[in-house]
């Protein structure tokens, strides 16, 4: 019988360690998804097909896919879009708006904001990811933002009514696209994509 060198054994201790240290890790619940009807919007890349609810870091990401998402809409000069939720039963829109003329609009209007229950709070801790490979775009806005927006922590609570807007942003006026709708809710934890 052959007999295992002291490193040969401490690397089978430690890979079996390793193999049971990952079998206990926590399996993680699916992020929600909201689906959405394709070709019901004129311009595809303001055609909701899903919106996905996820906790990165200390951050809240809705991605948005669409269609078939370009560098600029074809209906209007920009595009806005928009996670929707309730949270703390507050209504929460949290929006971030492009176009060719963004950083000439800012000085006018805000270009990425926080809404609740209909009011403008706040347009930090937002940011936008726009990827024309996967057609989607991420908005992200920091949980610190959403509590103080909402009067009340979010992470580890559920927040409900899950979906997103897409708009065509007129600069001084935005009109809307396609809705993506749901009941649906997400406890505000790490997910699995």
């Amino acid at each position: 019988m052959r007999r295992l060198t002291p490193a040969l054994a401490l690397l089978a201790v430690t890979a079996g360690s390793l193999t049971a240290a990952a079998d206990a890790a926590p399996k993680l619940a699916p992020c929600p998804k909201v689906d959405d009807a394709k070709g019901d919007a004129a311009d595809p890349s303001l055609d909701i097909t899903g919106v996905t609810y996820s906790k990165v870091g200390k951050s809240l990401d809705v991605t948005i896919a669409v269609n078939k998402l370009a560098e600029n809409v074809s209906t209007a000069p920009g595009d806005r879009f928009e996670a929707v939720f309730t949270a703390n039963d507050k209504k929460v829109e949290v929006y971030y708006k492009r176009s060719r003329t963004r950083e000439e609009e800012a000085n006018v209007f805000y270009q990425q904001g926080l809404r609740v229950d209909g009011v403008f709070v706040s347009d930090s801790g937002i940011a936008a990811k726009y990827n024309l490979d996967t057609s989607t775009v991420t908005i992200s806005i920091t949980l610190g933002a959403l509590k103080a927006g909402v009067g009340k922590s979010v992470d580890g609570a559920t927040i409900t009514d899950l979906g997103a807007e897409a708009l065509g942003s007129l600069v001084a006026t935005n009109s809307s696209a396609d809705v993506a709708e749901s009941t649906k809710s997400f406890k505000v934890t790490a997910c699995k994509a």
